[in-house]
């Protein structure tokens, strides 16, 4: 006979918060604001080599290096978790 799995608090729980970390991460993202940078040939390449290697968009590893600075500097900086992205298929690099 087909045993129903059990659901516990805790699980209830990790639910609740995955939901609630994707709501914010759908907010998050509707609130990027567009900007240019300047990099280096160096810096660029790097980037980009990073970018393939990982299948993120250049933008969102620039994001996730800020959000790591920016919380070194200064350890009351909480950055909102977003979703995990993946790099579309026209998405830099090319």
């Amino acid at each position: 006979m087909f045993e129903q799995p059990r659901l516990y608090v805790s699980d209830l729980v990790q639910l609740y918060i995955s939901i609630m970390l994707y709501i914010k991460g759908e907010v998050e993202r509707m609130n990027k604001e567009r900007t240019n940078i300047y990099l280096t040939s160096r810096q660029k390449k790097q980037l980009e080599q990073r970018s393939r290697s990982e299948g993120l968009p250049m933008a969102e590893i620039i994001r996730r290096a800020l959000d790591a600075y920016l919380a070194w500097d200064d350890p009351t900086y909480q950055p909102l978790p977003s979703k995990p992205q993946t790099r579309k298929a026209n998405s830099s690099p090319p």
